[in-house]
């Protein structure tokens, strides 16, 4: 991914290709296979001039399918920052990112490709290193390439207000209040529900760092959505715990739970439970082996033709390897299993998938 990290005049751009092996493509019970090949170039750029600091980061992608070449596309995501420093106390913030996929299949059979662009304007008033208070705003847009889910398509607004707490051990409480809206601009045809809402959130960040191997991260956020059919409360929550266990080894463990909007995704679950364990270990500077394995339970609403819904989704990755050749050139091996368990027996599947990539950034 693209990053816009804040240091002196740097320039870079990279060049980066990926095969991959899915024995599932089209994921469906009857399996179907495919290969398909995904190529990258990026350019990355930072820029100080005295207390202004400006960064950049843009990624083209591209994919071709060996068999479905109609599902053949290219697309771009990035982030750009433009920070400023007025006074010892008093700094603001500029800042846009955008987030582009290639959705999977078992969302929409067709070729899409979903894009969000968020603008963030941000103002902080304290040192950082103690007390310090921020207000902010942000306007969002979701676009998606196929004009058969453009009733997807969303519009958001949002304002909020942070508290923060920093201490001298790095440590830090963030107190922040949300409130915005989200606008659907162009109803289905087919599904008459109104989709848009009014929004407000209460969250509590936390970062505790106890010792230099171990740090833990918690957001619990309390929300109340207004509308038609996006209407009630609900709990935004996040835990992540990461510990070094020794220079070579680490273990990180994260469970969350997110309760998105109907209409976010076209797969739209109401709940999602996911925990997840992650282990790395680098033995020597050139090399990086990391496994993980992630569980998650997904909660549907009863729709037009499908009932009300459980389902499990299992993936392991029992491989995934690192070789840095050089600074400039990395080598990738990546594996995984995926297994979904439903009611509803057109979605009980599973897939193996397998990538090898080269990466060079100069």
């Amino acid at each position: 991914m693209t990053s816009c990290a804040w240091g002196d005049d740097k320039f870079s751009i990279g060049l980066g290709v990926r095969e991959y092996w899915d024995s599932n493509f089209a994921r469906t019970t009857d399996k179907d296979a495919e290969h398909y090949t995904l190529s990258s170039a990026n350019l990355k750029a930072s820029h100080r001039y005295g207390r202004q600091q400006w960064a950049l980061g843009l990624r083209g992608l591209r994919y071709d399918h060996a068999e479905r070449t109609d599902l053949d596309t290219d697309f771009y995501d990035g982030k750009a920052s433009w920070r400023s420093t007025w006074s010892h106390r008093f700094n603001t913030r500029v800042a846009w990112d955008r987030m582009a996929y290639a959705v999977d299949r078992l969302e929409f059979v067709g070729q899409d490709v979903v894009a969000r662009d968020d603008v963030n304007v941000q103002v902080n008033y304290g040192t950082g290193d103690r007390l310090s208070v921020g207000v902010g705003a942000r306007q969002s847009e979701q676009r998606h390439s196929n004009d058969l889910r453009d009733s997807l398509d969303f519009d958001e607004e949002e304002i909020a207000v942070e508290v923060r707490y920093q201490t001298a051990g790095k440590s830090r409480l963030s107190l922040r209040l949300r409130d915005g809206n989200r606008v659907y601009p162009t109803p289905s045809s087919t599904d008459p529900r109104q989709l848009d809402f009014d929004y407000r959130q209460a969250e509590l960040d936390l970062t505790w760092v106890s010792t230099e191997k171990t740090r833990l991260h918690l957001v619990v956020g309390r929300f109340e959505r207004d509308g038609d059919t996006n209407s009630g409360t609900g709990t935004q929550a996040e835990v992540e715990a990461q510990w070094s266990v020794t220079e070579k080894f680490a273990l990180t463990l994260s469970v969350n739970r997110s309760e998105p909007a109907v209409g976010e995704t076209s797969d739209s679950p109401i709940r999602v439970d996911t925990g997840e364990i992650g282990l790395r270990w680098q033995p020597a500077y050139a090399w990086s082996v990391q496994t993980s394995a992630r569980y998650s339970e997904q909660a549907y609403q009863a729709r037009a033709l499908e009932p009300a819904r459980d389902e499990e989704v299992k993936a392991f990755t029992p491989l995934a390897v690192v070789y840095r050749v050089s600074d400039a050139v990395h080598l990738r091996l990546d594996s995984q299993w995926v297994e979904r368990r439903s009611p509803l027996s057109y979605r009980n599947i599973d897939y193996a998938l397998a990538s090898i990539g080269l990466a060079m950034q100069f």
